[in-house]
């Protein structure tokens, strides 16, 4: 079982690009500009633009789709894929920044700050 978990992280996150460059770019996003900013950064368009830009491009230029039985390539399945792409890129992104919001809340120095700095009523 822990062999099928490690193979599966390096399988899918390790190995994918796609899912490397989204957890990179969550985890920077949070360690950046920290939770305060996440709304308005994920009500802009900008950043889906730019997600979607980059797996535009990974497909095309790296993830060719090619007809059954040829080898021409399919341009409009490798377009498609983008979409898919561009969904595996936002999923590592909100992650890999919910890791690192649980890694900065979760250790418990903020709490244990706040708690020891509380009157007790």
């Amino acid at each position: 079982m822990i062999t099928d978990i490690f193979s599966f992280i390096i399988r899918y996150v390790i190995l994918n690009p796609m899912a490397l460059i989204g957890v990179c770019c969550g985890s920077y996003f949070m360690l950046t500009y920290g939770e305060s900013n996440f709304e308005t950064f994920i009500t802009s368009p900008e950043p889906y633009g730019a997600a979607y830009a980059i797996a535009l491009f990974y497909a095309l230029a790296f993830r060719h789709i090619y007809y059954p039985e040829s080898e021409k390539v399919d341009w409009w399945a490798t377009v498609k894929s983008s979409v898919d792409h561009f969904l595996t890129l936002l999923f590592a992104a909100a992650c890999g920044a919910i890791i690192i919001y649980g890694l900065n809340y979760g250790l418990g120095h903020k709490l244990d700050k706040y708690v020891r700095h509380e009157k007790i009523k």
